[in-house]
């Protein structure tokens, strides 16, 4: 359903492409941001716990566990769960009209008019951040002595010369870009393949750019898509809104609907998982996203550790500290900082393990 055309709010902030990520769209599956980072997104279709596939639900957990360690601190995964109001029932091929079907027909277009039919959807978004490809100049000039074996001073005078140095650049960062999304393809399939329980459908093309679409502009109605041509700058074509930034609350002023999005904090989520049910089960439209940054062992042991030693020198303020010292007394502690400390030494402790 095409998007109807609308003149900009004098109002907004700014036009929504100022804050999008995506760049182009290199293969039928990748898309390359604005930051170098290379994208690709599935559908994910989960396990049906009141099915008999119930049973599935441990080993899908433990699979995701095991997929994740697959990746290290070079991706990141965007995982979206989408719950938009459905204006039309989906259309059933070779159904033959009848008194029976066009009286069903009406009780669920009464249904879906009153807005009681959702749709829920969860797609993830998997980015690799390699090398950004952006030239630097002692890349060149390693790259002269390697390659041709010049000399150092030879080498610095081919690169200061700029129809020399565009050049390099233009093909160093074509060559970074092809290497970027080999890494990003076998770390994609690596994580796909280890899983059997849940089911990653790749969002491939023109259904790609819809979906884009859909999650860049919040107003719009889950039946919303765009035509893009090959090549096209996705961060402009897919902005079909302007946004206006408060305090606590986003406005996204759309072509026929403004929407409010504000933060809130939930407590014991997402350890609760019944928080996410009862939000699942609430008869309004919403869009949660959880955002995980992968890491290697080494790496979250040393996060980490940055996060115990933060807390540990924050668990007391300074007139705290300094009132301990002249009192020969142990500092006055915080004892929300404090659960803080004893929560990430025990996650430090259970990385020893």
């Amino acid at each position: 359903m095409p998007t109807p055309s609308r003149m900009p709010l004098p109002s907004s902030d700014g036009h929504l492409s100022e804050h999008l990520p995506w760049l182009v769209q290199v293969t039928p599956e990748l898309i390359l941001n604005k930051d170098g980072s290379i994208m690709s997104a599935y559908e994910l279709i989960g396990v049906d716990i009141e099915e008999e596939g119930g049973q599935d639900l441990p080993r899908a957990l433990l699979e995701m566990q095991d997929s994740l360690q697959k990746l290290d601190e070079r991706y990141y995964l965007w995982v979206v769960t989408d719950k938009r109001k459905k204006t039309e029932a989906d259309p059933f091929p070779g159904m033959q009209s009848n008194f029976l079907s066009d009286l069903i027909s009406q009780r669920d277009a009464a249904r879906y008019s009153d807005g009681q039919v959702f749709s829920l959807k969860t797609y993830v978004f998997i980015l690799f951040t390699g090398d950004t490809g952006v030239y630097r100049f002692m890349d060149n000039v390693r790259q002269r002595m390697t390659d041709d074996g010049a000399s150092m001073m030879s080498a610095i005078a081919y690169a200061l010369n700029p129809s020399n140095a565009t050049k390099s650049a233009a093909l160093y960062d074509a060559r970074q870009l092809d290497v970027n999304i080999d890494q990003a393809k076998i770390g994609f399939n690596a994580f796909v393949s280890a899983h059997s329980a849940l089911r990653f459908k790749p969002i491939l093309g023109m259904d790609l750019d819809d979906v884009l679409y859909r999650c860049a502009n919040p107003t719009l109605n889950i039946e919303a898509g765009i035509d893009l041509r090959s090549g096209t700058l996705l961060d402009t074509a897919l902005s079909a809104s302007d946004v206006r930034f408060g305090r606590e609350v986003v406005a996204f002023h759309g072509p026929d609907t403004t929407k409010y999005n504000y933060t809130v904090s939930l407590n014991g989520y997402p350890g609760n998982v019944q928080t996410l049910a009862n939000i699942v089960a609430m008869p309004i439209e919403f869009r949660v996203v959880h955002v995980l940054h992968c890491l290697s062992l080494d790496k979250s042991r040393q996060a980490v550790q940055e996060n115990a030693n933060y807390y540990e020198m924050s668990q007391s303020t300074l007139r705290q500290r300094v009132a301990a010292y002249l009192t020969n007394q142990p500092a006055e502690v915080d004892p929300g900082m404090h659960d803080l400390y004893a929560s990430v030494l025990g996650c430090y402790a259970s990385q020893q393990c």
